[in-house]
């Protein structure tokens, strides 16, 4: 691991003329938790996938644990709901907004492909159908920089570690 470590290391700083703030927490802390067995060839792209999903999911979790899929409204635990994506992760400006992103369970998500027909009803509900009608029709280009990216996944992880702490609280408090 310390190896791919290093050369990931290495390739963002590459990439980047000036690194971001928060590098070396990234690179220390966020890597080693959502990649603990490192594969070879991984993105910044894909750290800041599982930083953001992880995010959605605490960002709509109840105090019991529990998350309601936005598309059937069935509540499933934190750690088996998904992040469900309205608009493809294919189009990168949408790819990490908080109006495009909402958890959905494994069947809404996978097996029926984003269960789109309950999906475009809870964005017309929750935005308006302007607004849902203004995500799906833009087709605008957005390049995703490791700068951003980086950036993102250090900003997001203090909300991240500061939510799992509140619910790890919660329930011992509700064991006694």
């Amino acid at each position: 691991m310390k190896k791919n470590k290093e050369n990931l290391e290495k390739l963002i700083k590459g990439r980047t003329k000036i690194n971001p703030p928060g590098l070396k927490y990234f690179l220390d802390v966020i890597i080693p938790e959502y990649y603990p067995r490192m594969r070879k060839s991984i993105s910044t792209i894909d750290f800041a996938d599982r930083v953001f999903s992880e995010f959605v999911r605490l960002t709509y979790v109840r105090e019991d644990g529990m998350v309601q899929c936005c598309t059937c409204k069935k509540r499933f635990h934190r750690t088996v709901i998904q992040n469900g994506h309205y608009k493809k992760r294919s189009a990168y400006k949408y790819r990490f907004s908080m109006d495009n992103c909402h958890p959905q369970c494994e069947t809404c998500n996978v097996f029926l492909s984003g269960n789109y027909r309950e999906y475009y009803l809870f964005m017309v509900d929750k935005y308006g159908e302007e607004k849902e009608r203004s995500i799906r029709e833009d087709n605008t280009t957005k390049k995703l920089l490791d700068y951003d990216l980086i950036e993102d996944c250090v900003n997001r992880h203090g909300f991240i570690k500061e939510k799992k702490q509140r619910l790890i609280d919660n329930q011992s408090i509700a064991e006694y």
